[in-house]
C-alpha cells in the first residue's frame, strides 16, 4: 500500500512540472518586450519566420516549450497599431475555415477554438497584446499537443499573464 502512495506522490510530482505556470520569463534580451508566466525549467528557441525580414519589417519569434507545453510568442518590429482589425480579420479567417467547429473561449483579446482535422478533434488559441505600439502574439507553437484541451488552455492561460 505505501508503494503505491509513493508512487502516486512521484507521479503527480512529475505531472506538476508542465501542468502550472508559476515562473516568470523575460523576452525582453530576445527582443520581445514582454514577461510571462511559463512551467519551470522552459527551453526558449527561435519560432518559425525568426528573423526574416519582409518589406522592411523583422519578424521576432521565439517557441517556450517544455513537453507538450509549447507556447509561441511572435512581434513584427514595427508600428502595428492596427492590431485590432487584424484580431478581427483573423477571428473571421478561423471561422471560414473548414475544419473549424466551434469557439471554446471567446474573449476581447484572444479565444480557444475546436476543429477537426484527420478525424480527430484538435484545440489551438490566439491571444494578442499591444504593448510598445507593438503587437504581440501568442499561439500553441507546432509542438504543442494540440489533441488535449486541457494542454491548450494551460499554454492559454500562460499567455494570458504576458505583461
Amino acid at each position: 500500500m505505501r508503494l503505491y502512495f509513493a508512487l502516486a506522490l512521484v507521479a503527480l510530482g512529475c505531472m506538476s512540472n508542465s501542468s502550472s505556470v508559476d515562473s516568470s520569463i523575460d523576452l525582453s534580451e530576445n527582443g520581445i518586450p514582454v514577461k510571462v508566466n511559463v512551467p519551470d525549467d522552459v527551453e526558449i528557441k527561435p519560432g518559425i519566420g525568426n528573423g526574416m525580414v519582409f518589406y522592411g519589417v523583422t519578424t521576432i519569434a521565439w517557441i517556450i516549450t517544455k513537453e507538450s507545453f509549447s507556447l509561441e510568442v511572435t512581434m513584427e518590429d514595427a508600428d502595428n497599431s492596427q492590431y485590432l482589425n487584424y484580431y478581427d480579420s483573423l477571428t473571421k479567417k478561423i471561422i471560414e475555415d473548414k475544419h473549424f467547429k466551434e469557439y471554446i473561449v471567446d474573449e476581447d483579446q484572444g479565444f480557444i477554438y475546436k476543429y477537426r482535422e484527420d478525424r480527430k478533434d484538435r484545440y489551438g488559441f490566439y491571444y494578442v497584446i499591444e504593448k510598445n505600439k507593438r503587437a504581440i502574439e501568442f499561439s500553441e507553437s507546432l509542438y504543442a499537443d494540440g489533441t488535449s484541451l486541457e494542454n491548450i488552455r494551460l499554454i492559454y492561460t500562460a499567455a494570458k499573464t504576458a505583461k
